[in-house]
């Protein structure tokens, strides 16, 4: 069995080991870790709340395009620190503190981006909520 070795290239070693950590994790997060940060992106990321991405998840027009509009205009300058936090909590091992910190600082609004890329590559997603947020980001561009 060969090992794929992750594509993704950063110039910064820091973004490039935190990269490395998260490109396995295409292939090994379960379908409800990554419907849980699909739930956490639009929950704190978005700062939408949880009951927006409830009624997201469940496919209600309303939320749907809530999020949209949301996404179509991220500030650059969002507080990303409540999207780690709770990321942490789905995958526990994955970060140091000083990972976070540095995502919370340095990674911003792209690290976010970046991340749900790794877990579920834009339109060729399996996993319901990132694929729909996906779909849906592109219906809202």
């Amino acid at each position: 069995m060969s090992v794929v070795e992750n594509p993704h290239r950063f110039k910064d070693p820091k973004a490039q080991a935190i990269s490395n950590k998260w490109f396995p994790l295409q292939e090994i997060a379960t379908i409800g870790q990554k419907n849980k940060v699909g739930l956490i992106y639009i929950s704190k990321f978005l700062r939408l709340g949880d009951e927006v991405a409830s009624k997201f998840e469940g496919g209600e027009y309303n939320a749907y395009h809530a999020v949209g509009m949301k996404q179509s205009g991220i500030p650059m300058d969002t507080d990303v620190t409540p999207f780690w936090n709770e990321v942490k909590v789905v995958f526990p091992d994955l970060h140091s503190d000083e990972d976070i910190s540095f995502l919370c600082k340095d990674g911003g609004v792209l690290g976010v981006l970046e991340f749900t890329y790794h877990l579920d590559p834009v339109f060729t997603g399996e996993f319901p909520m990132l694929r729909r947020i996906s779909l849906n980001a592109s219906d809202y561009k």
